[in-house]
C-alpha cells in the first residue's frame, strides 16, 4: 500500500452522513486491520447532544472523527469549552478501551442519544442516556479504564519440527508494543513485537520460560505475564 493509497483506504466514509454504511465501511476497515474512522463531521452550530451522540457512535465502534468547524463559531460559541471537554472524555475513554462490550452495543443503537462526564480524570467517566434534548433517561452507567490485562492464561504446547502458532492479547487499545523482557522463545518461533503474535517451527524440546511486557499508552500501566511453551 502506497502513502498516496492511505488517504483512501482509511478514510472512505468521509462526508457520508449515512450512518448505516459507516457501519458498513468499519466493518471493512476492522477486517482489514485497518484503523476505524467515522468521517467529517462540522460542528459548527450543532447541539452540544448530536455532537456527543455522533462521538457515541465512535466509541460503539471503535473509530476517530474528524471535526471540523470554523473559527468564527469557536470563537463565539459559549458552549465551545463544553463541546471540547466533551470530545477529550470520549475520547480518552475510547482510546483506552473503557467501554464495556454491553455498552458498546447500547451506544451503537441509533435511536439513543448519550452524554459522558468525567468522574476520575482519564479513569473513569458517567455515562448518560439522554433525549434529543438532554434530559436522562434511566440510570447513570460506569464507564472504567481497564486494568491492563495479558491473556491467554497458557500458551499451546508445540511440536518439534511442526509449524506452531500462538498470540498475545491485551484487553486495552491503548497497547502499543509487546516485548520479551525476560527469558526467550523456543530456537525457530519469532515473537511479532507489534501484533503478539508467535509463528515458526520449534527445532528443539523443552520447556521455554519468557516474560511478555505490553507498554501501554494514555497513562495506563504496562502489563506484564510469564508464559512457558513447551515443545514435545
Amino acid at each position: 500500500m502506497t502513502s498516496n493509497a492511505w488517504d483512501t483506504l482509511t478514510r472512505a466514509s468521509w462526508s457520508n452522513s449515512d450512518i448505516d454504511q459507516l457501519y458498513r465501511d468499519n466493518a471493512f476497515y476492522q477486517a482489514n486491520y485497518l484503523p476505524g474512522m467515522l468521517g467529517w463531521f462540522d460542528i459548527t452550530g450543532v447541539s452540544l447532544t448530536m455532537i456527543e451522540t455522533r462521538l457515541a457512535r465512535g466509541a460503539a465502534l471503535n473509530a476517530g472523527i474528524g471535526f471540523q468547524g470554523t473559527v468564527a463559531f469557536l470563537l463565539s460559541a459559549e458552549s465551545t469549552p463544553d463541546i471540547l471537554d466533551k470530545i477529550k472524555q470520549w475520547e480518552t475513554a475510547r482510546n483506552l478501551g473503557a467501554f464495556t462490550e454491553k455498552q458498546r452495543v447500547a451506544l451503537r443503537d441509533q435511536t439513543t442519544s448519550w452524554t459522558l462526564k468525567s468522574v476520575t480524570a482519564g479513569q473513569s467517566w458517567s455515562l448518560q442516556q439522554v433525549n434529543a434534548e438532554g434530559v436522562p433517561i434511566g440510570a447513570p452507567q460506569t464507564v472504567s479504564a481497564p486494568t491492563p490485562q495479558l491473556g491467554p492464561a497458557v500458551l499451546p504446547v508445540a511440536t518439534q519440527g511442526a509449524l506452531y502458532g500462538a498470540k498475545i492479547t491485551t484487553n486495552t487499545p491503548a497497547t502499543v508494543r509487546f516485548t520479551v523482557t525476560n527469558g526467550g522463545l523456543p530456537p525457530g518461533l519469532q515473537f511479532n513485537q507489534d501484533t503478539g503474535g508467535i509463528i515458526g517451527t520449534p527445532r528443539k524440546t523443552g520447556r521455554y520460560t519468557f516474560t511478555v511486557t505490553a507498554t501501554n499508552d494514555g497513562g495506563l500501566a504496562d502489563a506484564r505475564a510469564v508464559y512457558t511453551i513447551v515443545v514435545q
